[in-house]
């Protein structure tokens, strides 16, 4: 099991896991993400859907699966993420995303305005390229 200069002093969980956040701590983050959404999910299920809605995603639900294959991707791919980085790193690169809504935004909803949102953008990224350096 280790010696005891590889267990934290103060929960006694081993070196490995004391850079860990919150409730990762006590479980992986491959498992945690899905396993906080599933069961928010599940418990706002009974307050916010109603049954007409329901059908109508049983109706057509590959797109419906579709979209929760890509959350529950990003939802692994975010809790690993926190768990190898600082937190407000990880969020930082994170919110970088918005560069490909303003993209979005522009070409594909035909939205006015890149200039001034690409220059909000690049100040943000610019950010994110300090956080780095720093």
């Amino acid at each position: 099991m280790g010696d005891a200069s590889s267990f934290r002093k103060d929960k006694g969980l081993p070196a490995s896991q004391s850079k860990r956040k919150g409730a990762m701590q006590y479980m992986a983050p491959e498992l945690f993400g899905p396993l906080y959404f599933a069961l928010v999910g599940v418990a706002l299920l009974p307050l916010l859907a109603k049954p007409l809605s329901i059908r109508r995603i049983w109706r057509k639900p590959l797109p419906v699966f579709g979209v929760a294959g890509l959350m529950g991707i990003m939802l692994i791919t975010h809790f690993i993420a926190l768990e190898q980085v600082e937190v407000a790193y990880m969020i930082a690169v994170k919110r970088t995303s918005l560069l490909f809504g303003i993209l979005f935004g522009a070409f594909i909803f035909r939205e006015t305005g890149l200039r001034s949102h690409l220059l909000a953008g690049a100040v943000m990224l610019g950010g994110v390229f300090l956080i780095a350096a720093g």
